[in-house]
């Protein structure tokens, strides 16, 4: 039996302590249900705060990942509407191109649409150099964007951007190649063997003997024959008189005569006959003169110019006077004076004092000759250009006396002569070394410059190659890195020159003045068209896997925050039925706590008995 006490009411004590804990349980049963959350402290669930505050941190970064492939579709987005401008605008510049292609029209209609065609080039470039994102440029060259999809660098989606519509170009800056290749006075470039790189055919110092240099493709050549002694070789031009799809030679001789040389398929090349011309000469020039869909050779003589037209078998009819008495030893070059379409003959000395003649084709084999004049000599080299993209071929010519000067064909057999600059006099050649769809001026004398042209037909300051004492030339891309390089022969050996290269997404012009030109334009066209393409196919593969990365991110997130919740939030069902049962311990607490305070009145009674 119990016993009746006074000092001490243990069952009051007990009571109070377990209705002190009701009311604790109450209160946090009010704390939860009034926050949500099950883990308002630390102290409610170490270890699930710390879980669910690193489940906190991931979906916070899953949510900023979404925001980022956001921003990215966004970025491919304004790329993607550019590239489908820019086939809009490729497509119009073909069909310019199939127009001027056409055998119907006049320099003049075709002056028109090759206008046309150049203003829609710069447009096309500006496009893309002004096409941007956050002041990124996203297709003026190649831009890798990382977007990050998480931690880490695991984590993250490079995007090429520009990559399909890069090309190489020369940066206008050249190095000396450690290949050498004897040299003299012939240097002609060509594809000799149809691996698609061009190659080498040069003389040693005295023209005793002509050198076959196959291109490796890597700046180096691989010399495969020895044309000769006792030839001399003073003239020599490529084509293709036997029409078997390989280049063949014709090369001057110790007598007024040429050699026919004949490509053996393999850049080698067998002697199998010759051309008689009327004179001793030392240029040669060789096309279509007479409209027969066979090559020709027309040759330049100390006093006559005269032509042996092909027969298309490798063999020549007898040779034909084209122009009258003149000094036409060292320069002869084809052009379209009057862009009719047929070509035309700019002959000159190569040294001293006379006059250039322009000879203008009749579509038969016959010219026409005009004479130019000018203060003091004329000669030293010439080169053909049509410099300021009116269908008519101008030339430019250098001397001792009058430096470098550009000749503007009027169209009708006269020129507007200008100063470009500074000339010894050398050999001049055309070639388009920055790859910009236009023709740029290369002139060897003491030193080898150059000067390139700007699209409004001027031409920019000289600018030295580095090569020290030049005499002739040829412009290629020898090494195959799309870069046009220069091969400089000096006097007994020949040095390449071969170009810096960078890389470029910029249209190069096209030229529509002539019915072959506009023909050759359908290779850059569609070839900008096929890499725009390629871009544009990249560019959505790129925007479907953000897209799926951001449903995948988002779902990820999705999860981590039920995970978190599951942690962190209060169960409000549950939190409610637990709040019934607190309140109802607590109000049965205090009224037992009631009765248990009575039991020391009951000792009192019984001390008053």
């Amino acid at each position: 039996m119990d016993r009746v006490v006074l000092n001490s009411n243990v069952p009051a004590m007990g009571i109070l302590r377990r209705l002190d804990r009701s009311s604790r349980d109450l209160a946090a049963s009010f704390e939860r249900l009034s926050s949500g959350l099950r883990i308002n402290r630390a102290s409610d669930d170490p270890a699930g705060l710390a879980i669910a505050s690193s489940l906190n941190v991931d979906s916070r970064v899953y949510g900023q990942a979404v925001r980022n492939v956001s921003d990215g579709i966004s970025m491919l987005n304004i790329a993607e509407s550019t590239g489908i401008e820019l086939t809009s605008l490729l497509t119009r510049m073909r069909e310019l191109a199939t127009q001027s292609a056409n055998g119907t029209l006049s320099v003049t209609q075709r002056r028109a649409l090759d206008q046309e065609a150049r203003a829609l080039t710069g447009e096309y470039n500006r496009i893309l150099s002004s096409t941007k994102f956050n002041d990124l440029n996203l297709l003026g060259g190649s831009l890798d964007v990382g977007i990050q999809l998480g931690y880490g660098s695991e984590n993250a989606l490079s995007i090429a951007l520009g990559e399909s519509l890069e090309r190489a170009v020369g940066d206008g800056t050249y190095t000396s190649s450690a290949s050498t290749v004897n040299s003299g006075y012939i240097s002609i470039s060509g594809d000799l063997n149809n691996d698609g790189i061009d190659d080498l055919v040069t003389s040693d110092a005295f023209g005793g003997s002509a050198f076959i240099n196959l291109s490796n493709g890597d700046g180096s050549f691989n010399q495969v024959q020895v044309i000769g002694p006792p030839v001399f070789f003073a003239g020599a031009t490529l084509g293709d008189f036997n029409e078997d799809g390989f280049l063949d030679l014709v090369l001057k001789d110790l007598t007024s005569n040429a050699t026919v040389y004949t490509n053996d398929g393999d850049g080698t090349f067998t002697g199998t006959g010759s051309i008689a011309f009327l004179q001793s000469t030392l240029a040669y020039a060789s096309g279509d003169y007479n409209g027969d869909g066979h090559l020709d050779v027309a040759s330049a003589g100390s006093n006559t110019l005269s032509i042996a037209l092909g027969n298309g078998d490798g063999t020549f009819q007898t040779t034909q006077l084209i122009g009258g008495a003149g000094t036409y030893d060292g320069l002869l070059s084809n052009a379209d004076i009057n862009g009719d379409g047929i070509l035309d003959l700019i002959a000159g000395p190569s040294a001293g004092t006379g006059t250039v003649s322009a000879f203008i084709g009749n579509g038969d084999g016959t010219f026409t000759d005009y004479a130019i004049t000018r203060g003091g000599s004329l000669g030293g080299g010439i080169a053909v250009l049509d410099a300021n993209h009116d269908g008519f071929d101008d030339f430019v010519a250098s001397s001792t006396n009058n430096g470098l000067e550009l000749y503007l064909s009027n169209g009708d057999g006269s020129f507007t002569a200008s100063t470009l600059g500074s000339s010894d006099g050398g050999l001049i050649q055309t070639g388009d070394l920055n790859s910009d769809g236009l023709l740029d001026i290369v002139d060897y004398g003491t030193t080898a410059v150059y000067y390139l042209a700007n699209a409004d037909g001027s031409f920019q300051s000289a600018v030295d190659i580095g090569a020290a004492g030049a005499a002739y030339g040829a412009i290629a891309d020898f090494d195959n890195d799309g870069g046009v390089d220069v091969f400089v022969a000096q006097i007994g050996n020949g040095t390449l020159y071969t170009a810096n290269t960078e890389q470029v997404t910029s249209l190069q012009y096209v030229d529509l003045l002539s019915q072959e030109k506009a023909l050759a334009s359908f290779s850059v066209i569609d070839l900008a068209m096929d890499n725009l393409l390629v871009e544009l196919g990249n560019l959505g593969a790129f925007t479907s896997r953000l897209a799926t990365a951001s449903s995948s991110l988002a779902l990820s997130r999705d999860n981590v925050i039920e995970a978190a919740s599951r942690i962190m939030d209060a169960d409000i069902a549950s939190e409610a039925a637990e709040l019934s049962r607190t309140q109802i311990l607590q109000q049965a607490g205090a009224a037992i706590l009631a009765q248990a305070n009575t039991l020391p009145s009951l000792a009192l009674r019984l001390l008053s008995i």
